[in-house]
């Protein structure tokens, strides 16, 4: 099965205390409530996937090649 990225299965995948130190360390997103993120809500993930959208575009490009550089971190199937 091959893998596709997408920031949403970033924030699926990846803890909200992390997540948000992670936006926090970027300055973006500061507003938004990452510990009440539902991972399994799509809605959730959705509206915090619109926010994404909505960074300032340099800044947004720059999280998005470091969102797909930890994407690729991840194990592929069979992997330890």
């Amino acid at each position: 099965m091959s893998r596709h990225y997408s920031a949403s299965t970033i924030f699926r995948c990846v803890s909200n205390e992390l997540l948000k130190e992670y936006f926090k360390s970027h300055n973006a997103l500061n507003d938004f409530n990452f510990s009440e993120l539902k991972k399994n809500n799509h809605s959730n993930i959705s509206y915090l996937q619109s926010l994404f959208n909505c960074i300032e575009e340099k800044l947004r490009i720059k999280i998005e090649v470091e969102l797909r550089e930890i994407f690729g971190y991840q194990l592929k199937p069979g992997q330890k």
